[in-house]
């Protein structure tokens, strides 16, 4: 059995040398500043509700407490506009960014197949946006915590660790998505814009079927704050959340399919491998 098994970690080694390498790359590139921009966001929003926060009186209890902050924070700023948007950035540009600088040829030169490569560089992206993500919510779920009364550490540590899973997971799934966009389109931030935008937020409103088709809809099915957060998440979807196993095996899913067609569209395209190696 250590047979087989070793020949398979053989042959993904370089591919998740790969992805972490271009992990790595993709945190020091000037587009991160943009997006570390934006991720600060929620961060000075926890910072004024810290500030804000004055002792009260014996018997009297805050109305918005330091986890119901939290809370708050992960179903509007992360859910709805940060999970989908660092993938976004980061993915788009995946592939584009090793054509522009003329160093796809040495990925293509590595003993590793090219579908490989192109997952690789999907693990790269969930990679890079889960320490961007989960950089953002640790730092605010500590400001939360750290509130008068919160009593959030160590109690809610594990919440703290399921939405770094709900980032990890969800970003596999965009990170395909937007990766395929990258390869598809010459110019893929206005389709993946739109979808982000227009379909992944509306179609849960859609019936039937088709209001299940989005990539969002998954995500909330795993959101760890669901009991908190429950009257808000109904007004976003009408839909009853998937059990979180099957959301979680449609987001690996989602991630492999559009890597897969990402690498059967890269395929299709010259790139000019032929004039180069000549």
């Amino acid at each position: 059995m250590t047979g087989p098994m070793e020949s398979i970690l053989n042959r993904l080694y370089p591919a998740w040398v790969i992805a972490c390498k271009s992990a790595g790359r993709a945190l020091f590139r000037k587009r991160c500043l943009i997006i570390a921009a934006v991720c600060g966001l929620p961060i000075l929003a926890a910072l004024a509700f810290r500030i804000s926060i004055r002792p009260q009186p014996p018997g009297q209890h805050l109305a918005l407490g330091g986890y119901q902050f939290y809370a708050n924070l992960q179903a509007t700023a992360f859910l709805q506009f940060l999970i989908p948007i660092v993938p976004l950035f980061l993915g788009t540009a995946a592939i584009n960014d090793e054509i522009e600088e003329k160093t796809l040829i040495f990925l293509f030169l590595r003993p590793v197949s090219k579908f490989l490569i192109v997952l690789a560089k999907t693990v790269s992206v969930m990679i890079s946006s889960t320490v961007i993500l989960g950089i953002t919510g640790v730092l605010v779920f500590l400001i939360c915590a750290s509130t008068t009364g919160a009593a959030m550490l160590p109690g809610d540590l594990p919440l703290l660790m399921k939405d770094l899973w709900v980032y990890a997971m969800a970003s596999f799934a965009y990170a395909g998505f937007f990766l395929f966009l990258g390869v598809m389109f010459r110019h893929p931030h206005i389709p993946a814009l739109i979808f982000v935008f227009a379909w992944d937020e509306y179609a849960a409103y859609l019936p039937g079927s088709a209001g299940i088709l989005n990539i969002k809809h998954y995500v909330t099915s795993i959101f760890p704050h669901e009991a908190d957060q429950e009257s808000f998440l109904h007004v976003l979807s009408y839909h009853e959340p998937v059990q979180p196993f099957l959301a979680v095996l449609v987001l690996l899913g989602i991630g492999f399919v559009f890597s897969f067609l990402a690498f059967a569209v890269f395929q299709s395209k010259d790139y000019g491998f032929e004039k180069a190696s000549a």
